[in-house]
């Protein structure tokens, strides 16, 4: 959400991170000599961070994302080195570079801001061999776990049937946010009630465990992000957002 129609004129990035209950996370921390500072979220027993801010006001939020050019075989930047470069990026444009100047082993999404001076914001989807920015529309934007335009990048998508509720999560908060900047209503704890929503549940923005599904295949809302970066606040809720309080996670 971009300055400009949220209720406070700050830049807010966020989202819940769907992955299985029984890997734990964790949060790192780094501080450099020179004053720089970065938090970040990351799985344990994954070197680097993914979902995290660093003390210049740039942030990153990323989807996971399916092609039929994805071979993790090819040797290129592994997904987590390429995030935790992001995160330790000095200035927007150097983030962008991280994902834009070689070639990828996997599709995923890089939705990266900064406030260092002006509020920027840029959103990526990456395929192997192809990348393309959308734009927010009205000051927002909302982003799953599917391409916006796969025939852009000249990729098919081999969703399964039970994972076309990434359609309906984009929608709904779409939607929420769309509302929200209409109303100019929307500051850090209206957008932590956002990604507490249970429209659709179990897959829902708040994603909880579907029973339908094989027991190896559920996946919840393992943690919630919230970064103000024009604050420099970083708030992190470790489990389903509606049942678990979110907690500032100082950068230094």
């Amino acid at each position: 959400m971009t300055p400009d129609v949220s209720a406070d004129g700050h830049l807010y990035l966020g989202q819940n991170w769907d992955w299985f209950p029984e890997v734990r996370g964790i949060v790192l921390r780094v501080a450099n000599p020179d004053g720089f500072a970065m938090a970040a979220f990351t799985e344990a027993g994954i070197v680097g961070g993914k979902i995290g801010m660093n003390s210049l006001g740039l942030g990153l939020v990323i989807n996971g994302l399916l092609s039929n050019r994805d071979d993790w075989s090819r040797l290129y930047t592994p997904f987590h080195v390429r995030t935790w470069r992001i995160l330790h990026s000095r200035t927007l444009r150097d983030a962008v570079r991280v994902v834009t100047d070689e070639l990828r082993s996997c599709s995923a999404n890089f939705l990266i801001g900064q406030t260092n001076g002006s509020a920027e914001v840029v959103n990526i989807e990456a395929a192997p061999e192809a990348t393309c920015s959308i734009a927010a529309e009205g000051g927002v934007l909302a982003h799953a776990n599917h391409f916006v335009d796969p025939q852009r990048l000249s990729v098919w998508q081999p969703l399964a049937e039970e994972k076309t509720s990434t359609y309906q999560r984009a929608a709904r908060m779409h939607r929420m946010l769309a509302d929200g900047a209409a109303r100019r209503s929307l500051d850090a704890p209206a957008l932590m009630e956002l990604l507490r929503d249970h429209d659709g549940h179990p897959d829902s923005v708040c994603r909880h465990p579907n029973p339908h599904l094989p027991e190896e295949e559920r996946v919840e809302s393992v943690v919630s992000v919230l970064e103000d970066l024009t604050a420099g606040r970083f708030y992190l809720a470790g489990g389903t957002p509606c049942t678990t309080p979110f907690t500032e996670i100082p950068l230094r």
